[in-house]
């Protein structure tokens, strides 16, 4: 696991849906006024950019993770001033 996925573990997400070896999770303070998070097979952590399990796309994670595509996520924390973000 990563260093990311440690700690966004840490805080007690509480585990949506399985997808093979993907999981998707909740965030662990903000609940579902969040984006859901995506842990991967190899322990990378995205964001998904996604609010529900019914939208939810794991092909599309799976291919932004593929290409390397800028997320959401980091997107935002790279624009967000350090005292506005609430990160995991």
């Amino acid at each position: 696991m990563t260093g990311s996925l440690d700690r966004f573990l840490s805080k007690g997400p509480t585990l949506l849906a399985t997808y093979g070896d993907y999981k998707v999770w909740e965030h662990p303070t903000m609940g579902d006024e969040a984006p859901l998070f995506l842990s991967t097979p190899d322990g990378r952590l995205l964001n998904t950019g996604f609010y529900d399990l019914k939208d939810f796309d794991l092909d599309l994670c799976v291919e932004i993770l593929e290409t390397n595509l800028p997320t959401w996520g980091s997107v935002f924390r790279r624009f967000t001033p350090k005292e506005k973000r609430n990160d995991v």
